[in-house]
């Protein structure tokens, strides 16, 4: 928090000059696997840069530009990405991204040794959370913590007592799984088994039937 703060002062100094600066931002979106949903993170990424170079109020003599990249939903590869971007020309300000949570924690990891800014706009993984362990790390999604909640209202609506937990093995979901579990115990719902899987759910939704 202190380095964002003493960035936006900086910023603000350095506002009273008249020429025009840019402020490049790489932006991690899943194209290769899901390019539907990556193309409409390009639209709404430029819709929000457009409008906020738009309004001279903001960012007054700073026009942000962003730097596309495809995190393909995998680790390594956004690594790379970041490496990449980092290396090169102009000097990237901050990243947004990239989707799942146990690809943030990764890049995470390593953009905070270039003290540069990370913003998840989907991830929902709770170790995320660990300021200690992510200090430059923030998100505009909600939590596993938030949907659980939302998860017991539904439940409670429905009185069911009762339900399975079925969840990928990979990533930070068997954490948030386990979260899950211990959110439904405390609103007394009873979780009669919990099934991972590695690929496809196939045979964790037999083994609950």
């Amino acid at each position: 928090m202190k380095f964002l703060i003493y960035f936006l002062i900086g910023l603000h100094f350095i506002a009273g000059c008249s020429c025009m600066q840019d402020l490049t931002i790489l932006c991690m979106i899943p194209w290769y696997r899901f390019f539907e949903l990556g193309t409409s993170c390009v639209t709404a990424a430029n819709m929000a840069v457009e409008a906020i170079n738009k309004n001279t109020t903001l960012l007054p003599n700073y026009r942000i530009k962003l730097e596309f990249a495809d995190s393909r939903m995998n680790d390594g590869i956004a690594a790379k990405s970041f490496f990449d971007s980092v290396s090169r020309p102009p000097v990237k300000l901050a990243v947004i991204g990239p989707l799942i949570s146990g690809t943030n924690a990764y890049v995470a990891s390593i953009s905070q040794l270039y003290n540069v800014i990370q913003m998840g706009y989907a991830a929902s993984g709770l170790t995320l959370d660990d300021k200690k362990k992510y200090p430059y790390y923030y998100r505009t999604s909600v939590t596993q913590y938030s949907y659980s909640l939302a998860r017991i209202a539904l439940f409670k609506r429905f009185n069911w007592k009762k339900v399975a937990v079925i969840y990928s093995a990979s990533g930070s979901y068997p954490q948030s799984a386990a979260v899950v579990q211990q959110t439904l115990l405390k609103a007394n719902i009873s979780v009669a088994v919990m099934e991972s899987f590695s690929d496809h759910p196939d045979v964790a939704i037999k083994n609950i039937k």
